[in-house]
């Protein structure tokens, strides 16, 4: 675990190298990610360039290690940063900090981080377990630490801290596994922040009897999804496309309640 340690130096050390660098909302300040003994920190600063604050962002949950690599900044508001910590092909960490204060007001693990338009949420899918079969990574979707999709018949969205299970795994008959979810769009909030529209792909895997790694997927269906903050979930189904043509559609707002989809396939969803 990397400690805070303050050093006396003889002289000042050369300025590290910048890797990211935002301006704030209204440009009176500037957040920058540098490197310095092969960890990354935040250096803030304002109009004049004098530093107002040097954060080091550190990983959510009881490791509270350092972040070893920044892979997006940004500012939220005026009295805060968030950032992205890269930790493997699976998992991400968005972390979010005060900048006066240098405390962690959000911590979230998983990826495809897109805030809400009122800068009040943040949705993501959820944590699954790297380097796993396809049924133990089934796509989740979170609004900050709140299940909202896919949930169990009936249920409310559910809270899950850190590295809990998600609340609705995939039903399991012998080897076969039903009901995996791959998201495969960008997350889309509504205009008044309280939808998301993305594409689900649902699949089932049969595994091989010899190798629980190995299987073999079936039954690929795909729709458009829009979810609610209650975790109601309005979905409209896809013709049969080829993976480089899902990447094409567009996803597009019209207004709070209508979601219009455009490029290969073309359809409207309206939601009340």
């Amino acid at each position: 675990m990397w400690s805070f340690l303050a050093f006396v130096l003889l002289a000042p050390p050369a300025s590290p190298p910048k890797m990211l660098s935002r301006p704030s909302p209204n440009a009176s300040r500037v957040a920058s990610v540098s490197v310095r003994d092969g960890l990354p920190f935040i250096a803030v600063e304002d109009r004049s360039g004098r530093v107002i604050a040097n954060l080091h962002p550190r990983l959510p949950g009881a490791s509270n290690t350092a972040c070893a690599s920044i892979s997006e900044l940004e500012w939220v508001g005026e009295d805060a940063v968030a950032v992205t910590c890269h930790l493997n092909p699976s998992l991400n960490a968005f972390v979010e900090i005060e900048i006066a204060t240098g405390r962690i007001r959000r911590d979230l693990l998983g990826y495809g981080f897109t805030r809400s338009p009122d800068g009040s949420r943040v949705a993501h899918v959820g944590w699954y377990p790297h380097f796993s079969p396809p049924f133990a990574k089934s796509n989740v979707l979170q609004v900050d630490d709140l299940v909202l999709y896919p949930l169990p018949a009936g249920s409310r969205p559910r809270e899950r801290k850190g590295l809990d299970p998600a609340p609705a795994p995939p039903a399991a008959q012998g080897r076969t596994w039903s009901g995996i979810h791959e998201f495969a769009s960008d997350f889309h909030w509504s205009p008044d922040s309280r939808r998301i529209a993305f594409i689900d792909c649902v699949f089932d895997w049969t595994g091989d009897p010899s190798d629980d790694s190995q299987g073999e997927e079936h039954g690929r269906r795909c729709s458009v999804a829009a979810v609610d903050l209650k975790g109601e979930a309005t979905r409209s189904p896809l013709p049969e496309l080829k993976p480089g043509e899902l990447l094409q559609l567009q996803l597009t707002w019209t207004g709070p309640g209508d979601l219009a989809v455009s490029g290969p396939a073309s359809l409207t969803l309206k939601m009340r």
